[in-house]
């Protein structure tokens, strides 16, 4: 998967790897050779015959990045968008998981990947119930922890200001933009007037 970011099949059957690596269980269940194959090429060393979920504790991450990255450079393929929201789903249900998701240098984008994509897919029955019940689990978290919550709420807030000042930039470019097409119109005003 790393090798081919923009692959969008690589991508999904890589992203059907870590569904079934992401729903582990507490038991010693272990990846086909197919799963470890992609698994393997997307997050690293060969982990054939290691447990599940030793591998999630050590590629959640890695995990995330993939699924957040997928979630924003396939937007339009709702299958990728279903099988992102699964794995995100399958990770909350892990409460050692949801500062990872909350909070990792990606995890505003995690939240925000998950808003965007539930915005774009609306009517989706699968991808909603899945980002719900992510949302629900997270929520759970930041419920029982004060700390947590003011954490998150910090990093709302300057992801929004973040937002907000890129929105402005925009607007300012727009402006400046409107302002040489005006001057170039006003000029060749000016050189038909003088023409005539």
């Amino acid at each position: 998967m790393r090798h081919h970011p923009k692959n969008s099949d690589i991508q999904f059957r890589g992203l059907f790897a870590l569904v079934n690596l992401s729903g582990a269980n507490e038991g010693t269940s272990t990846t086909t050779e197919v799963e470890n194959q992609f698994i393997s090429q997307a997050l690293g060393p060969n982990l054939v015959n290691v447990s599940e979920k030793f591998i999630l504790n050590s590629l959640v991450p890695a995990i995330l990045d993939v699924v957040v990255r997928n979630m924003k450079d396939f937007l339009a393929h709702v299958g990728m968008v279903r099988h992102a929201h699964l794995i995100l789903f399958n990770l909350s249900r892990f409460s050692e998981y949801h500062e990872d998701i909350l909070f990792r240098p990606y995890g505003s984008s995690c939240m925000n990947s998950l808003r965007e994509t539930c915005q774009a897919y609306k009517t989706d029955q699968a991808i909603m119930q899945n980002a719900g019940e992510t949302m629900h689990a997270l929520k759970g978290s930041l419920q029982q922890s004060s700390g947590m919550a003011e954490r998150y709420l910090i990093q709302k807030k300057e992801h929004e200001k973040l937002e907000l000042e890129e929105k402005m930039a925009a607007v300012a470019e727009a402006q400046r933009q409107l302002g040489v097409l005006n001057s170039e119109l006003n000029h060749q005003r000016e050189q038909l007037e003088m023409s005539d």
